[in-house]
Formats: structure tokens, sequence, C-alpha cells
């Protein structure tokens, strides 16, 4: 006998609502610390539900630099050149003049940027770190959302108990009579 599929609507829908507000944590946390550029970051971030037959996983999907932004870049590699001059395209830097006077090209200065990275690494605000939004959002999201899933979980299986045992009832009572 194949068991039935367990519905779990109420897991579920706070599963759902996690991931909403995760995003909304998220979205706080990143534009708090001004590291949005262009917003490609945040259009392109999303948590998506995904239902297997015992499974229920909670994936987050972010564009393929984003490992640079949640944990930065070390040091010891200089970036992608095109990454620095699109960032600074976006962010309308403007070189300033070296100590002779000299205003550097765009070029130059994406290779000064890449080259600075690449000694130092990334966040110096951040300690040359990441931003770790991501780390910070679950950590945070987890404390809020950890018991209402839990409880969630216990009414789906109170209510499936409920259900089995009606079921059980009727059946019992349709070959013995009341």
């Amino acid at each position: 006998m194949e068991a039935k599929k367990q519905n779990l609507r109420h897991f579920v829908d706070v599963l759902n609502e996690y991931m909403d507000n995760a995003y909304i944590l998220f979205d706080r946390q990143f534009k708090r610390d001004k590291r949005s550029a262009s917003g490609e970051t945040l259009r392109k971030l999303d948590f998506k539900l995904k239902v297997k037959s015992d499974e229920y996983i909670v994936t987050f999907y972010a564009p393929d630099y984003y490992e640079y932004v949640e944990e930065g870049r070390k040091a010891g590699k200089m970036p992608p050149k095109e990454a620095i001059l699109k960032w600074i395209q976006v962010k309308k830097i403007l070189p300033q003049p070296d100590k002779n006077g000299k205003l550097p090209s765009t070029e130059t200065l994406a290779f000064l940027i890449a080259r600075a990275i690449g000694k130092h690494g990334t966040i110096k605000d951040k300690g040359y770190k990441g931003g770790e939004y991501l780390a910070e959002t679950v950590e945070e999201i987890n404390d809020k959302y950890l018991p209402k899933l839990q409880e969630a979980l216990e009414q789906d299986v109170a209510e499936f108990a409920v259900e089995s045992f009606d079921k059980v009832a009727n059946q019992l009572v349709s070959i013995f009579g009341k």
C-alpha cells in the first residue's frame, strides 16, 4: 500500500511567508549599506520553494557575481576589469587627479581599482570581507520563523492525525455499525 502524500499546507504557507520576508529583510540590509550600484543584484535575487516527495527546499538564487558581494574578494587576485568599468559607469565615479595633477582615463581608473582590490581585497568598511547579507538575513529570519515553522508543522500533523482517525472510525462504523 502506497502512503498518501501528506498535505503540509500550514507549513508551506509559513515557508512562503519566510521567503517573502527574507527578501524584504535582505533588500533592507543591502540598501542600508548602499551596495546597490544599478539595482541589478536586487532585481535578480529570488527565493524559491521546491517540494520533493519528502523534502521542502528553500533555494536562494542570485547573479553569478553575488558570491563576491556576500563573501568579498580576497586579496591576491584582481577582479575582471570589465566588471570594474561597468561599476564605474553605473556609480558615475569620476577620476581624481594624481599627485602630479594628471587625470587618469576611465580605463586607468578601472585598472587602479582592480589592482587595489587585488592587493587588499574588498570591502574596506567591512574589514575587507564581504557584506554577508544572506548570512545575516538567514540568521535573523530563522530566529523569527523556525518556531513558526515548527508550530505550522505540528498543526499539519495534528490535522493529519484527526483526519486519519476519522477515516478509520468511519471504516469501523461501516463494517460493524454504530
